[in-house]
């Protein structure tokens, strides 16, 4: 992991539908900046045009405080109330830390969220705290953090220097029903398998527990041997032709 020291109080995240990069990108600055003191995640609200992402952020709150039981970190949930306004998004984004005494040094990782999420929390931090405001997102070609204004700051392969027990990944995705004893050593399985295809096998696994379509790990593992999805290298695709096989296996039951 990279030696770069961070220090900024405030850590700005913007809570998209896929909770991976923020929980990442929050462990990260984690054990990188000892003088973090808050991270703040910042979700939608759901409407009649698109759905909120409030459970996400509980779900990357609980399952770093769980990780980090004896930090004085706080995680705090904050809501917009309308993602297709800017000047919603800025004015709310703007008060987050108007009630803070004195000028604090804060950072905005905008992987997640939307575009005009990105454009508007960055526009308006930046306007408030000049340059005491940094930013920065996830690379999902390299998995390194890539810093606006230190594009020389090198995080590394996050994959290697992050790691995700199997049970948080179905946390991150509100699926608690699948942490329990009878699935240990199908977890131990997967978390035995090399880099990239154990990654691309646990999002799978995750997809499919967010979309409630696995409801027992012993019932996907079956699948996965019958489509010899741990014998050698295994491309996204071919992972994603064995959950093909998963997810026609469940309609038929239902």
């Amino acid at each position: 992991m990279s030696s770069q020291k961070y220090d900024f109080i405030d850590l700005i995240l913007l809570i998209g539908t896929n909770p991976l990069p923020n929980y990442v990108v929050a462990k990260y600055f984690h054990n990188t900046n000892k003088t973090l003191e808050r991270v703040w995640l910042i979700y939608s609200e759901t409407t009649d045009f698109y759905q909120g992402t409030e459970q996400y952020a509980k779900d990357i709150k609980k399952v770093l405080e769980k990780e980090f039981k004896e930090s004085d970190v706080r995680y705090l949930l904050y809501n917009l109330s309308d993602i297709s306004r800017a000047r919603t998004i800025e004015e709310r984004v703007a008060k987050i830390l108007s009630e803070q005494s004195g000028r604090r040094k804060v950072h905005l990782n905008y992987t997640g969220g939307t575009k005009a999420m990105s454009v508007h929390a960055y526009r308006a931090l930046e306007k408030e705290f000049g340059e005491g405001f940094s930013a920065s997102y996830l690379d999902a070609r390299d998995y390194r953090i890539k810093f606006d204004k230190n594009p020389d700051i090198d995080t590394g392969d996050l994959r290697k220097a992050i790691q995700l027990e199997m049970p948080d990944l179905f946390s991150l995705h509100n699926s608690e029903i699948l942490v329990g004893s009878t699935n240990n050593e199908y977890f131990e399985a997967i978390s035995d398998l090399d880099g990239s295809i154990r990654d691309n096998i646990m999002q799978s696994i995750a997809d499919l527990a967010k979309e409630e379509k696995l409801l027992d790990l012993r019932e996907w593992l079956n699948t996965a041997n019958q489509g010899e999805l741990f014998s050698g290298e295994k491309s996204k695709g071919e992972i994603e032709e064995t959950m093909a096989i998963f997810n026609d296996n469940h309609h038929e039951n239902e």
